[in-house]
């Protein structure tokens, strides 16, 4: 072996051990040194955000005639932050499943939620919206829930009508994690059964061809009449019945049912307030399993309502007589007025006096009162003034609720509940002019308050009726 052979071989080997050496060293400073050596990279990294999700319910009971009487609300607050509000209506009595149950909305309305301070407290801002077919948003709302005790809550002001302004409010609330696991839980948990009314006899709604229409009378045994369109009982009553004969008292109203052997049939007016009726023919195919009953006179019911700062009132007799008044005069010892009535195609009331005042101050105060146009509201027994008009080939009406508000419509399509809540202000003139609450986004919607918002009307006070001032 030449020194040069060996020189090479001693170097290498010292290199080696050096080598090694380094090593060890390395790993006992790693063992002894934290943080010492090669990083893991993923030791950086900041621990994972806890996501938190929260579901929150609540409900709105309130007789809303054909719409039912209420809905049932959960909201979900997602981990992903998305918010979906589902709607349920429990008054159709439908607890199928929520994918094609048609009183379940699952995504009502829906947006996004984070946490945040308001006013320097913490809270939940939840942002919803109704979401339309062709991709925009109405009813945009930005709430904010707070937690007092690790309940979290907010009012919700929801539209009744998806792109209508009938807007309602109702409280929601709830915490963190689920207390339904889905819809089908929620919608089972909410769902209502309908228990039938007793009754001895029942008269079925239908059409000219015999098909069901969806309104029932039940008659039961203590001479009661109960009447349902639907599921939702609109008016109470009695009957009478002898061999040959039926008739049904509602209130003022007293209704004979047309006989036909053993078959009875009658005709009923459901008024859904603001002159919207559905018509009903009852028929019972057998009414001779009633028991009979003798004749209970008809009912007083008294209406109220207030006009350019007075107090009215009418008393219905009967289902054609009533008594009229001005309360200002009935409290200084003055009687009202007897009167018929009739119903017009609007709802109005056409009322006449069975006699025509001769004294003075009695003719003064029924010539104001005698063409004021009421409408009558069954559900709280209130009235308010209405008047129609015409342009073109429109009909109008506007019905004053209060000494700022009222109700606007197209009456084509004010039988379908299509109006629109007003303010308003009147000039000297009688001129009136109205403001939208809320402008409507539906395009049915759209269309027909584009046609009627820019029209003024002229008030005639004396007979309730309205004339174009401009458009």
């Amino acid at each position: 072996m030449t020194f040069k052979k060996l020189t090479t071989k001693l170097l290498a080997g010292v290199l080696a051990l050096s080598t090694i050496a380094s090593l060890a060293s390395c790993s006992l400073l790693e063992q002894y040194i934290p943080g010492f050596g090669p990083q893991d990279s993923s030791s950086s990294e900041p621990a994972p955000v806890e996501k938190k999700s929260y579901q929150l319910t609540g409900e709105f009971k309130e007789n809303l005639a054909a719409l039912g009487n209420g809905f049932d609300f959960m909201l979900n607050l997602n981990e992903d932050g998305t918010a979906v509000l589902a709607r349920y209506n429990p008054f159709n009595y439908d607890a199928s499943d929520a994918a094609t149950n048609r009183n379940y909305n699952a995504e009502y309305m829906k947006g996004t939620w984070k946490e945040a301070q308001k006013d320097g407290v913490d809270c939940l801002q939840i942002k919803l919206a109704v979401h339309k077919e062709d991709g925009t948003t109405t009813n945009d709302i930005t709430a904010y829930a707070y937690d007092v005790a690790g309940v979290y809550s907010f009012e919700l002001n929801f539209p009744l009508v998806v792109g209508m302004s009938f807007t309602r409010k109702t409280t929601l609330s709830g915490g963190e994690g689920k207390t339904y696991a889905d819809d089908n839980a929620f919608i089972q948990a909410r769902k209502l059964t309908f228990e039938e009314p007793a009754s001895v006899a029942k008269f079925l709604s239908q059409d000219a061809e015999g098909k069901p229409t969806g309104g029932t009378v039940y008659v039961q045994e203590d001479g009661t009449v109960l009447m349902y369109s639907g599921y939702t009982e609109f008016a109470q009553g009695t009957y009478a019945k002898a061999d040959g004969s039926f008739s049904v008292t509602v209130g003022e109203t007293v209704v004979e049912a047309t006989i036909e052997d053993k078959k009875a049939s009658f005709e009923y007016t459901y008024s859904m307030g603001g002159g919207y009726d559905i018509v009903y023919n009852f028929v019972c195919e057998d009414y001779t399993v009633i028991p009979n009953m003798g004749a209970v006179a008809p009912t007083e019911v008294k209406y109220t309502g207030s006009y350019n700062g007075a107090t009215y009132s009418i008393t219905v007799t009967s289902e054609t007589e009533c008594k009229y008044a001005n309360e200002a005069y009935v409290a200084m010892g003055l009687s009202g007025f007897e009167c018929t009535y009739t119903k017009n195609q609007y709802g109005q009331l056409v009322l006449t006096a069975k006699e025509e005042p001769t004294n003075p101050m009695l003719q003064g105060i029924w010539a104001k009162m005698k063409d004021l146009k009421w409408v009558l509201n069954e559900a709280d027994k209130t009235m308010n003034i209405k008047y129609v008009g015409t342009s073109g080939d429109m009909t109008c009406s506007i019905t004053i609720l209060s000494d700022t508000e009222c109700k606007y419509a197209d009456e084509a399509y004010a039988g379908y509940g299509l109006g629109f809540e007003c303010t308003y202000t009147v000039a000297e003139n009688g001129v009136i002019t109205l403001t939208a609450k809320e402008e409507p986004t539906n395009p049915m919607l759209t269309g027909i308050w584009t046609k009627i918002k820019g029209l003024s009307w002229t008030l005639n006070t004396t007979n309730s009726t309205m004339t174009i001032t401009a458009a």
